[in-house]
């Protein structure tokens, strides 16, 4: 029994866990970063502002961005996790209660 618990739960713990987690917000934050940068520039671009400006307000901007970013995208991944570990939990205390009492189903079927 230990053997069938310990084999299903590691690699969804290893996969739950922070191993990669951190990566994904980055992802996120360059995202947001890349998104308001282009903006600010193309904003600048059509309404013809000069050069220097118009570069330095889309770097503060992706830089903004990329820290609101960096957040919001650790939020999310911890949401998520905490949302399938619950899930997760739920599904195991429903399936190892099955897995300990096969004799009582056999039981009730043969009667």
């Amino acid at each position: 029994m230990d053997k069938v618990r310990d084999s299903n739960v590691r690699p969804i713990q290893q996969r739950c866990g922070f191993v990669g987690g951190f990566r994904l917000s980055l992802h996120f934050a360059f995202q947001m970063a890349l998104i308001a940068f282009a903006t600010v520039t193309l904003k600048a671009v059509v309404s013809r502002a000069d050069l220097e400006g118009a570069l330095t307000s889309a770097l503060l901007t992706g830089l903004a961005f990329a820290g609101l970013g960096l957040v919001t995208g650790e939020l999310a991944r911890r949401i998520v996790e905490e949302q399938v570990q619950t899930e997760f939990e739920t599904w195991k205390s429903t399936h190892l209660s099955e897995l300990s009492n096969p004799q009582e189903d056999s039981n009730d079927a043969n009667s």
